[in-house]
């Protein structure tokens, strides 16, 4: 099954480009790392304690998960969910990357690394199916369908509204949905939904913490920009 942090990267490549969207580009990799949280989390492999993300389980099947609970048990302090959005993306050195490359192992896609100057490493990720944005969208519809008629969510159900709000994080929700009226549309109600979701206070605070680590890392990056922009 396609953990959270698989879906997510799936719908962040451009098909026509064979790379990440440009707009994702600065926000990817915390989005990346808090969907491996937020699936520990939903699989009950990791839980907050005094706000604190703690193992209780220390494996999984899915490789890049387990390695997740390795970095984080072996870690000498504890550490908020908002700490590790940031650590996860350094610990895995070059998170969409790590998951590229998981996707490719199963089949989703190929890693073609390309050097510029002959010296510094980028890369393109062709994937085998074109990324299937209108089901995406679909699926979504119905599931924040159910939300505004309160009707309870399954647990995959739970999960895709995890995802959405991972998107939206990742500054994607532009792609699933391109009508910028229907976009705010969706993230008023996913801001609702996220409210009445029936899933743990942990879930609900790795969201809150990883939309919250996206804007101070774009913040951050735009500063940079526009400082070596001022200096030329």
């Amino acid at each position: 099954m396609l953990t959270l942090a698989d879906m997510l990267m799936l719908t962040a490549i451009d098909p026509e480009k064979d790379r990440v969207y440009v707009r994702s580009s600065s926000a990817l990799p915390y989005g990346l790392s808090g969907a491996l949280i937020a699936e520990l989390m939903l699989s009950a492999n990791v839980e907050l304690q005094k706000d604190k993300i703690v193992v209780i389980h220390p494996e999984h099947e899915d490789p890049v998960l387990q390695k997740t609970l390795q970095i984080i048990e072996n870690d000498k302090r504890k550490r908020s969910a908002k700490d590790w959005v940031y650590k996860l993306t350094t610990a895995h050195k070059n998170l969409p990357n790590v998951m590229a490359y998981h996707l490719e192992e199963q089949s989703y896609l190929d890693v073609k690394e390309h050097k510029f100057l002959w010296i510094f490493p980028h890369y393109t990720y062709h994937l085998h199916e074109e990324n299937n944005i209108t089901g995406l969208r679909e699926t979504f519809n119905t599931v924040l369908q159910k939300a505004q008629e309160k009707t309870p969510f399954n647990r995959e159900e739970e999960r895709l509204i995890v995802l959405l709000s991972l998107i939206d994080a990742s500054k994607l929700l532009g792609i699933v949905y391109p009508d910028s009226k229907e976009e705010r549309a969706v993230r008023k109600q996913l801001k609702q939904a996220n409210k009445d979701l029936p899933v743990s206070k942990a879930v609900y605070e790795t969201i809150m913490a990883i939309e919250a680590s996206v804007v101070i890392a774009v913040t951050a990056a735009s500063t940079a920009a526009n400082s070596s922009n001022s200096s030329n």
